[in-house]
């Protein structure tokens, strides 16, 4: 019999490192320890590994820090280093799938497939009067990236069990597997809503503005995979009212598109989960009014279970910075 192993989650952000353990508790999580770190100016660009040697040295103070040498962790992919797109696969044999996706992402991928690690999901089955067709989620990531993240827990001292992408990690504090569900996670500099129905994950778009409202976001990125299919429009955020309205204006474009492709009222979204975005003045309240959809925060509630002396600072930063750590640490490691 396996046993499960305590969960370590790392998220590598382009402003902070945090990482968290917790013992998984029947459907609950219970916090062990936390802690967070700045991450090294010039270790991260765009959005992208560049320095996998710093970034790991100072990792591996933070583990260190936290007792957690040597432990099995969970890390994720996201923003600029992860391609994402829905695309039609047109009526194959279940056994030459993976060739017509090879074949596609040829034609679609920034970088050479042979340099790119990828995976789907399938969304649905479409029949068309040509015959029927596979819609899939393309999942893809340049192999460099998979490696430099390799590299930084390996220095750090950390064995990288699993690497997934962050959506997943939001879904899973979510915990909603019953309906259509958006998670839309608002950046520093990015951001981006991610369509689950009933658990599987089914649609991503991509929005260039995050909550840093004023900050140049025009900055020169490294060549590296992005989200070719989505809305890049680059942009220089003038006011803090500028920032909500072209984010609140992508998600309710994004929320139209999938619904109007969609058979039927029983595949339409019930509800928007909003993570990040405290600096954009009443982001919530825009977004009910511009989707029609139900609108609440991600929060740590659902999974996380507290002890009583946990004071409101702690619960604060717990529910600002580490949703996403806290969402690689409750997936389940053997």
């Amino acid at each position: 019999m396996f046993r499960k192993l305590p969960g370590i989650g790392l998220d590598i952000g382009s402003q902070k490192i945090k990482m968290i353990r917790v013992a998984h508790k029947r459907s609950q999580l219970e916090l062990i320890r936390y802690g967070s770190t700045p991450t090294p100016a010039g270790t991260i660009k765009g959005g992208i590994i560049v320095d996998p040697e710093g970034l790991g040295a100072e990792i591996r103070y933070l583990v260190k820090d936290l007792k957690l040498s040597g432990q099995r962790t969970v890390s994720a992919l996201g923003g600029q280093q992860i391609f994402m797109r829905n695309i039609c696969i047109p009526n194959v044999k279940a056994g030459e799938l993976d060739d017509a996706i090879w074949y596609q992402a040829m034609h679609l991928l920034p970088i050479p497939v042979e340099e790119a690690v990828m995976d789907h999901y399938v969304v649905r089955q479409v029949d068309t009067a040509q015959g029927r067709n596979t819609e899939i989620l393309l999942v893809a990531v340049g192999k460099n990236q998979v490696e430099n993240i390799k590299l930084a827990c390996h220095i750090a001292g950390l064995k990288l069990a699993v690497l997934e992408v962050e959506p997943q990690a939001l879904f899973r504090m979510v915990g909603d597997a019953a309906s259509v569900t958006a998670i839309l996670n608002v950046g520093w500099t990015r951001s981006y809503v991610f369509i689950f129905k009933r658990g599987v994950p089914v649609f991503f778009r991509a929005i260039s503005v995050g909550s840093s409202v004023g900050a140049n976001l025009s900055e020169s990125y490294p060549a590296s995979i992005v989200d070719a299919g989505a809305v890049q429009t680059t942009i220089q955020m003038k006011s803090k009212q500028n920032g909500p309205e072209y984010l609140v204006s992508e998600v309710k474009a994004a929320v139209e598109y999938y619904q109007a492709s969609q058979n039927g009222l029983e595949d339409n979204i019930q509800k928007i989960w909003v993570n990040g975005g405290s600096r954009l003045r009443d982001l919530a309240n825009r977004l009910v009014r511009a989707t029609g959809c139900e609108v609440e925060a991600v929060g740590i509630g659902k999974r996380l279970r507290l002890s009583a002396d946990i004071n409101q600072r702690v619960r604060q930063e717990l529910q600002q910075d580490f949703l996403i750590a806290l969402g690689l640490a409750a997936r389940e490691v053997y």
